[in-house]
Formats: structure tokens, sequence, C-alpha cells
């Protein structure tokens, strides 16, 4: 009898729904030789080919969409039945994706205060991009996301506005008419648009196009030009833009809680902690 083992499933929905085995490896905190050696295990247990590899990545085989469905609903049996009796226990796990603009705010102490509670609770962080979140969420791949509003066709548990900044450098001088270098949101950012009609009335070009946070603050440290920043995330030897007149230095952006339903113990908590937080730090609107 073959026993098909959770983890080995796991590896492979995970490289299905990333798309490539070092996405796996990093959104399972694997390295990429050990996802590779679990679905050749996994192929050879099943003495099924799961993907075709090519110079263009890998292709599921018509046997791979068989087990795909399959080993999404045993990980779906499995973790749910892991979080009905974590209810019990107090122990279990806890799936929380961040933008990383507030994983890089009030995170860590909600985080400290929830450990002290759930000692025994496993806490997965996954700090992604808005769209990615949203996704992720709804493929039930985390219990939590904090993320734009705009991403996900429901109702949050708790939503805030949060104030982006035109930000730059301290000592970087902005001629009031020359051309704005900026800093701009990449494509798959719901920011961007709304970044690009607050620059409706200014003459300025796209120097640098990021994708996450960090990228965005390296690029306005070494004075490539002006990005947008929330308030918590401003680096230290950077300024709010307030010298043009004809741009505003900040617009509102509306970010949201969202849970599962039915959400185990675990979960009901650390949502009531950031939504506790939330309310004592943020604008914020009650749903």
């Amino acid at each position: 009898m073959i026993d098909l083992d959770p983890k080995l499933l796991r590896a492979f929905v995970t490289v299905v729904e990333v798309g490539t085995i070092n996405g796996a490896a990093r959104s399972l905190n694997r390295t990429q030789a050990a996802v590779s050696m679990q679905i050749q295990r996994l192929e050879e247990l099943l003495d099924i080919k799961l993907f075709e590899r090519s110079a263009r990545g890998l292709k599921m085989t018509a046997a791979g969409m068989v087990l795909l469905s399959q080993a999404q609903e045993i990980l779906r049996i499995s973790d749910d039945v892991l979080g009905r009796l974590s209810s019990l226990s107090g122990s279990g796990r806890v799936r929380l994706g961040v933008l990383e603009d507030f994983a890089s705010s009030g995170l860590i102490e909600i985080l400290k205060k929830f450990r002290d509670q759930y000692k025994d609770v496993q806490i997965d962080i996954v700090v992604e991009n808005n769209r990615t979140l949203g996704a992720r969420f709804e493929e039930k791949n985390i219990d939590l996301a904090i993320c734009d509003v705009s991403v996900l066709d429901r109702k949050p548990v708790i939503e805030w506005t949060e104030q982006l900044y035109w930000t730059v450098r301290d000592d970087i001088c902005i001629a009031p008419d020359g051309t704005l270098p900026i800093i701009m949101f990449d494509e798959l950012c719901p920011w961007r648009e709304r970044a690009v009609d607050a620059l409706n009335n200014i003459n300025w070009t796209m120097v640098c196009e990021a994708g996450a946070l960090a990228a965005v603050s390296t690029a306005i440290r070494v004075g490539v030009g002006v990005g947008l920043m929330t308030y918590h995330t401003i680096p230290p030897d950077c300024r709010v833009l307030r010298q043009l007149s004809q741009l505003a230095p900040s617009f509102p952006v509306t970010l949201g809680l969202f849970s599962q339903s039915d959400p185990q113990r675990p979960v009901r908590t650390i949502t009531q902690m950031i939504a506790e937080h939330i309310n004592s730090s943020a604008t914020k609107t009650l749903i």
C-alpha cells in the first residue's frame, strides 16, 4: 500500500500555484533542491510524471491535473482537522498574509503579544503585494489577509485609511519648474493608477519601477527620485515633499483585514489583536 505524504502533496500543490520550484521553495521556506526532491519522490511513489520540464519552465501533465484537485482536497481536509483540534487544545496554526508596509510597522508588537498567549501555535507569515495576497486568500492558502480592499470582493472585518506620502531624500532639492523624477509602483499594484492620477498636473517622468516597499525605500534613499511611502515606513533620512503647490503631499488608500469564515480560536484571537492595534493607531471605518 502506498501512503501519500501530505508534505509531498503540499510541495506539488505549491509548485502549481506559484508556477516555479524556486518560488515554491520560498513560499514553503525550503531550499529549491529540497522541493525538487519532494516532487521527484512523489513522481516515484505514483510512478507517473507530474510535470513536463523544458527551457520555458514547468507544464503540468494530464496525470498532474488529475492529482491536483485530489491533493488540494486532501490538504483542505488535513488543515480542517488540525484547525478543529487546535480550537480544543489551544495549539494549531495561523497563516497570516500582510502587506510589506504593515509588516514593517505594527506587526512585531502584535505577534509578540500573540506569542505570549499562544506559545504552541505555529505562525506562518506571508509578506506579499496586494494582488498576490488577494489571490492567496481567495484560494484559502492564508487565514487572514491585510491588503487593499479593492483586491477582494467581500467585506473586511475592519477597514481603515492610510496616507501615502510623496517622499524624497532630505538633501535632494526638487526644482518647482523641472521634471519630477518618480519612483512608480509596478503595474500589478492597485495604487499605481491613484499615483498617476495624483500627478495629473505635474511634469514628471518615471525613473524607476518598483514592486516592493524595500525597493521603493532603497531607490528614495539612494536619491533616484520621489516615491510613495506610508507614514510608518518613511526612512529617517527622508522627508515628505511639500514644496510643489500643484502636488498634494499625500493621498489616502483603504486597507482591510480579511478573515476566512468560521476561523479557529487562535485566528480569532490574532484578528482581535490586529483590530485593536488598528483602532488605536489608524483612521478607520468599522464594518
